[in-house]
């Protein structure tokens, strides 16, 4: 009997879990927080804190993010002091990897929604690849995207690099945009310092 016990706990420890019943809930309670979204795959490893993503779709009335590919792993320490502590829990993130992100916000509209409910966050290792930002407004004649961007470094603490590719702005008479580099330094509640920049 210990030894079944044993060996159920390894299962669970390695990731042989329910997870296509844990993908659905996912899905579940983000369509209940009044977003959008539909998870094409999902695999947790509860021994690690981490979990792998694939096909995720994520809909705001301001936002939408598609994530091909990608991968979160927490801090079981900084997740622990944060629970046991009185102060507001802190999201801590060791690790974050998307691969071929996509962002559109859509601008020009009424303001979003409340952003009180976001809790601070930390993330130690950011490394995002080949990452797409589609910005709409109708003031501005023409949608921006920005291709090819890439993020390494943290958020909440030291700083994240950020290099873009290149862009266009479809107006009527379309302009290309050129590479850029920035070093930025952003809070855990978000608030964002530009300490270098370069295009």
């Amino acid at each position: 009997l210990l030894g079944l016990l044993a060996a159920l706990l390894a299962c669970l420890a390695v990731g042989f879990f329910p997870q296509e019943r844990l993908r659905r809930l996912a899905e579940r309670r983000l369509q209940v927080s009044g977003a959008g979204a539909r998870i094409g795959g999902l695999h947790i490893v509860p021994a690690a804190l981490s979990a792998e993503v694939r096909d995720l779709i994520i809909d705001l009335s301001t936002v939408r993010l598609e994530i091909p590919r990608g991968r979160i792993a927490f801090s079981p320490s900084r997740l622990l002091k944060g629970a046991l502590s009185a102060e507001r829990l802190l999201l801590s993130i060791r690790v974050l990897e998307l691969d071929s992100p996509r962002i559109v916000i859509r601008g020009g509209g009424p303001g979003g929604g409340d952003s009180g409910t976001v809790p601070p966050l930390a993330a130690q290792n950011i490394h995002v690849t080949n990452g797409t930002l589609l910005y709409t407004d109708p003031g501005l004649g023409g949608d921006v995207t920005l291709r090819g961007i890439e993020m390494r470094g943290g958020l909440g603490q030291g700083t994240l690099a950020l290099t873009i590719r290149g862009g266009e702005w479809a107006r009527s008479t379309p302009v290309s945009l050129g590479q850029a580099r920035a070093e930025l330094e952003i809070s855990p509640s978000l608030d964002l310092r530009v300490r270098s920049f370069t295009a």
